[in-house]
Order: C-alpha cells, then sequence, then structure tokens
C-alpha cells in the first residue's frame, strides 16, 4: 500500500466514483450548496451571429483558476437560453456586482431576459465587451477552455484586462437569495 509523504501512515483505499451507486436528491443538494454564500456576477458578450444584440446572464460560479497566466472560470447551464451564445464567442466581460446592484442581479437572471437593454447600465471596454458600470470589478476576457460537466460547461478564460474597486462592498448569493455582505 502506499505510503502519505507528509506523515508515513498508509493511505486510504481509493474508491472509483463510476463504481458507487450514489442517489441524491437534486433539491437536497441544491439547499445544501446553498449553505455556501458566494459572489454574484454579470457576464456579458457584445452578440454573436445567433444573437447580435450584447447579451448578459448572473452567475455566482465564478473563481479564479491561475494566476500565471491569469485565468478565470465560470459555468453555464446547458439547459440556458444563452447556452448556444457562449458557445460562438470569443471574448466576454465578467462584472463583480457591488451590494446595490441586486436589481441588475434579477435583471439578467430571469431566463428568456439576456439581451442587455441599451442604457447607462454598462459601457463597452476597449476590447468591446458590455462591463457593468459601478461594479467592484470587472473583467475583459478571452476564451482559453471549455470543459464539459454534467448538465453544465465550464468557461475558463484568460483575463486580458481587469478594472477593481476596493472601496465598495460586493453582492452575496447565500441560501438562494442576493442580499449586501455585511
Amino acid at each position: 500500500m502506499p505510503k502519505n509523504r507528509s506523515d508515513n501512515t498508509e493511505a486510504a483505499d481509493v474508491v472509483d466514483v463510476a463504481d458507487v451507486a450514489v442517489s441524491i436528491d437534486p433539491r437536497d443538494l441544491r439547499t445544501a450548496l446553498s449553505q455556501f454564500a458566494t459572489g454574484v456576477c454579470i457576464v456579458a458578450a457584445n452578440g454573436v451571429a445567433q444573437h447580435p444584440a450584447p447579451f448578459a446572464i448572473t452567475v455566482n460560479s465564478f473563481a479564479s483558476v491561475s494566476l500565471a497566466p491569469p485565468l478565470v472560470l465560470w459555468s453555464v447551464q446547458k439547459s440556458s437560453t444563452t447556452y448556444p451564445y457562449w458557445l460562438e464567442t470569443d471574448t466576454f466581460g465578467i462584472s463583480v456586482l457591488n451590494a446595490g446592484q441586486a436589481a441588475l442581479c434579477e435583471r439578467y437572471a430571469i431566463r428568456d431576459n439576456h439581451t442587455m437593454p441599451t442604457d447607462e447600465t454598462y459601457a463597452l471596454s476597449a476590447a468591446g465587451n458590455p462591463l457593468i458600470t459601478d461594479a467592484i470589478a470587472t473583467f475583459d476576457c478571452s476564451v482559453d477552455a471549455l470543459h464539459d460537466a454534467g448538465d453544465h460547461t465550464i468557461i475558463v478564460a484568460r483575463v486580458d484586462a481587469l478594472v477593481h474597486d476596493v472601496t465598495q462592498e460586493p453582492l452575496i448569493y447565500f441560501r438562494g437569495d442576493v442580499r449586501a455582505s455585511s
């Protein structure tokens, strides 16, 4: 049996999860996962052939991957009406919402409500990606890789440019609701 290098104890048996019949109720899993507070982002692109207008989606799956090279990820549900658009775009913007932007979060979380109106809530970056005005951080990104993951696709992206404001508080998603962090 292999030894653990850090403490010289015997390693536990490895179980291949494909061999284990697991029955987890999706509602129970969703409730359990909602106990983990996350930030809230809007991911937006400046149109694709299938949808030429700027479009956006609210996500809480944003995470850092690597500092060198600068990589981030987020995931999109395959049943989302915007799913084919994300497979078509090469670039997009990610905006981390501030505590006062719950209405924007809700706007782009509604199914079939992803077209961005021409208004003051966003501006186009130098790369042409929609970025939410007054977000606490924004990232101009280029798609690096797509990974199939069950009912989602994980999109890994290279950060090409960023802006951040450390004076604002984030919008938090917790137990199925958005709220200020304090």
